[in-house]
């Protein structure tokens, strides 16, 4: 019919040569701290030294994948600070015992709750122990320095159950018991002393 010739028109008329060219993706120096974290020994660098020692090193893996889970993170950060007005707060970068510290951010409960969030392409079902414990680690020093006793762990899961390619968010409330941060605090002044004592890189 006369409309289906006149979108034919349109759409030739509207044809163009399409030349397309491969753009270079930005500096991944912010992934791995640069750019917004001081000069020194971060939680999270005496982290990796830890599972080193453990014999569970994290192989390196600042690639596209890394990057997607990096923006959603942060993304779901805005998301989780925009959604619950007035009881988040973003502590900022911290300094205890010389170790420096970069929460997410803390929930103004009574007693404080520190608020943490993780991006991974493993299965809810099949995440490693030895992911498990590196975020416990991280949340537990955390919970140290701001000298509080619980945590939300939020994880966005890309691959979801394994079942299903669906994305699964999860959320978990933890609590620690004082000994079981002193315990932890003392393996990450081990961790520090241990880095100095081998002149490791501290940026």
């Amino acid at each position: 019919g006369r409309g289906d010739r006149c979108g034919v028109g349109w759409r030739q008329a509207g044809k163009t040569q399409l030349i397309a060219t491969d753009l270079p993706l930005p500096s991944l120096d912010p992934l791995v701290g640069r750019g917004y974290r001081s000069p020194g020994l971060h939680v999270t660098t005496i982290i990796d030294a830890l599972e080193r020692l453990a014999g569970h090193p994290e192989p390196p893996h600042w690639d596209h994948a890394a990057l997607v889970g990096f923006l959603a993170e942060e993304a779901w950060k805005q998301y989780m600070r925009r959604s619950r007005p007035g009881e988040l707060i973003t502590p900022g970068e911290l300094e205890v015992d010389g170790v420096l510290f970069t929460p997410d951010d803390l929930l103004l409960t009574p007693g404080g709750s520190v608020v943490e969030y993780k991006c991974t392409w493993r299965s809810s079902n099949t995440l490693p122990e030895d992911v498990k414990w590196r975020w416990l680690v991280q949340i537990k020093a955390y919970c140290w320095a701001l000298r509080v006793y619980t945590a939300e762990l939020w994880v966005i899961y890309v691959r979801g159950d394994g079942k299903k390619p669906d994305p699964v968010i999860r959320g978990r409330r933890l609590l620690f018991s004082d000994q079981e941060l002193q315990v932890n605090w003392q393996m990450i002044l081990n961790g520090k002393e241990y880095l100095e004592g081998h002149h490791e890189n501290t940026d």
